[in-house]
């Protein structure tokens, strides 16, 4: 497993915070995923830091539910 940065995930998780913490703060989170290596793409950027995910806006919605 690596540590990875995904944006759309990130922005789902903030604004589920933003009521609750300071302006210009962000929330600190570890969340472990277990998803079929065939539903990320790790082609996003050359040092495969950033990934993306098939069906990207169901796993948002599940978190921000």
């Amino acid at each position: 497993s690596s540590l990875v940065d995904c944006v759309s995930l990130k922005r789902g998780i903030e604004s589920v915070y933003v009521a609750y913490l300071p302006k210009h703060s962000h929330p600190f989170v570890y969340l472990s995923l277990e998803i079929a290596p065939q539903n990320v793409d790790v082609n996003v950027h050359p040092t495969k830091h950033e990934v993306h995910f098939l069906h990207e806006d169901s796993i948002v919605e599940a978190i921000q539910g």
